[in-house]
């Protein structure tokens, strides 16, 4: 029986937030399964050892203005930045189109072969990814580890944005890209240790006892540098945004 073709159209009501959206996960990698339902865009992506798993969500009305049919809607980019340069070629004061060509591929699940941006005079297209290459992550799946690290949690802590940009900063300019990085609370003090730098977060003590835990320091990348909150266990760092809907899940190293 042949597929059932059908086309979704979109009206682009704020290209950089979209863009900002995509730019979250060009970190971890360079494809993304993305999923868009009448509510929210999803993507859960992970990097190709499975070290890093990360998730964000945003409400559908602050990118697209349109009806989504019930169902979900799930297209492969092959790649992140191109789909990003694609804005490029338009004005500010283009009136944008997302056109995705999709087939049913079971009940109320519809699979993009083809995007598309389109404006009164340029027509940008794209062919989607099969999503057989790409690692598909289910939400109850980012859920459950969640919650595993939350129930076996050794520590927690809030870290402030202009805090973290500065760890980051310091992460990748000072140490190589195998280099551990340790995350410590002693006597309610939040530090980070590596073989090149120390840095002791300002604000209030934490309260529990102390803990640490160490991961790749390159790693802290995979986070977008936003005040966040940090909970972390033997094995695992949760680090969840509290500026909007995304979390990153840390693999530690022993």
């Amino acid at each position: 029986m042949a597929k059932t073709k059908n086309i979704l159209k979109l009206r682009v009501t704020n290209q950089q937030t979209f863009i900002d959206y995509l730019k979250r996960f060009k970190p971890v990698g360079e494809m993304l399964l993305l999923e868009i339902d009448e509510h929210q865009l999803s993507a859960r992506q992970a990097t190709a050892e499975h070290t890093t798993l990360k998730a964000a969500y945003i409400p559908l009305p602050t990118v697209f203005e349109g009806e989504v049919p019930e169902g979900i809607f799930r297209l492969g980019i092959f790649n992140i930045a191109k789909l990003i340069d694609s804005f490029g070629h338009f004005g500010p004061t283009d009136i944008i189109t997302f056109e995705l060509n999709v087939y049913e591929a079971s009940d109320g699940v519809f699979v993009g072969s083809k995007m598309s941006l389109k404006s009164s005079s340029v027509t940008i297209s794209q062919p989607c990814a099969d999503l057989a290459l790409m690692t598909d992550i289910s939400a109850k799946v980012v859920d459950n580890i969640v919650k595993t690290i939350e129930d076996n949690k050794l520590g927690q802590f809030v870290i402030s944005r202009d805090e973290f940009l500065k760890l980051q900063k310091l992460s990748s300019k000072l140490n190589d890209k195998d280099d551990a990085i340790t995350l410590k609370i002693e006597g309610g003090q939040v530090s980070f240790i590596s073989t090149s730098f120390t840095m002791v977060l300002s604000g209030e003590k934490v309260d529990g006892e102390d803990a640490e835990m160490s991961l790749n320091s390159q790693k802290l990348n995979h986070a977008d540098g936003e005040r966040s909150e940090v909970v972390f266990a033997e094995d695992k760092a949760l680090v969840r945004s509290l500026e909007n809907n995304t979390l990153v899940i840390l693999g530690g190293i022993s």
